[in-house]
């Protein structure tokens, strides 16, 4: 579906996430969700509800929201971020897939070993990059779990931290979302 956008309609849309925009650095977050919210309204209008300005101005009404001690609200509109994202991830993801596999036909029919291992690592490298969170850290059920307290994000949060904190200390990474574990030590 194209949609047809007049200047103008941009040119509007421009200034009203500058006035948006203005009123979140001033921290006069009660004026920078309504702008906010009207400016959802127009790009939904302009772009269409899957556009990734849409998800933006979602993720930022989500974060003013969660300012505001309305996590509820923010959690919504932080989720319907999410959405719009992994659809785009999703799509950039088989755009990626496209010409790598496309290759991997011309090294197999040249039987370049070394060609297709290195497609069939660029392959793996791109399925891990577009996991989702609860897949890549399974011991975190925060990332699993709709339903979460701040004392879940505190617990999680700092567990998190200190097993980051560990890792780094001990001067490995895991590559996490195979079974192989790659350590680096110096």
């Amino acid at each position: 579906m194209t949609l047809l956008v007049s200047a103008q309609d941009i040119d509007e849309l421009i200034l009203l996430q500058a006035k948006a925009e203005n009123y979140y650095h001033q921290g006069d977050y009660s004026n920078a969700i309504i702008v906010f919210e009207d400016l959802l309204a127009e790009q939904e209008i302009t772009f269409g509800k899957n556009d990734l300005r849409v998800g933006e101005t979602l993720q930022r009404l989500g974060e003013m929201y969660s300012i505001s001690g309305m996590p509820d609200i923010a959690d919504y509109y932080f989720h319907q971020a999410i959405i719009i994202f992994q659809d785009s991830f999703q799509l950039e993801q088989n755009a990626l897939e496209q010409p790598l596999l496309s290759l991997m036909k011309i090294y197999s029919f040249q039987n370049d070993s070394l060609g297709i291992q290195i497609v069939e690592n660029q392959l793996k490298s791109i399925s891990i990059i577009f996991q989702s969170p609860s897949s890549i850290y399974p011991e975190f059920p925060i990332l699993n779990n709709q339903s979460r307290s701040n004392t879940d994000l505190l617990k999680y949060g700092s567990q998190f931290e200190q097993s980051y904190t560990d890792n780094k200390t001990e001067n490995h990474f895991d590559f996490i979302g195979n079974e192989e574990s790659y350590k680096e030590k110096e």
